[in-house]
């Protein structure tokens, strides 16, 4: 996933930075201004994780999951 979004980037020339976490959060994007964190699940995830929001609460968190994962890529 992690792989496809970053081709996906250089290809639409998105000047954002990207980060790989292997703790709460799976992948973070920083750009525009704002801070974009993405976890992948295979059932949604309802909320992101509590420790994540309370560092980072202007993040816009979002789980990547079968059913969406399309519009992440």
């Amino acid at each position: 996933m992690i792989a496809e979004r970053l081709k996906k980037a250089e290809y639409n020339q998105d000047y954002y930075n990207h980060y790989s976490r292997q703790q709460e959060i799976d992948f973070i994007e920083k750009g525009d201004g704002n801070l974009y964190a993405y976890e992948f699940k295979w059932n949604p995830a309802k909320a992101p994780p509590v420790t994540f929001v309370n560092i980072y609460p202007k993040t816009k968190f979002k789980a990547i999951t079968k059913e969406n994962f399309f519009e992440f890529l």
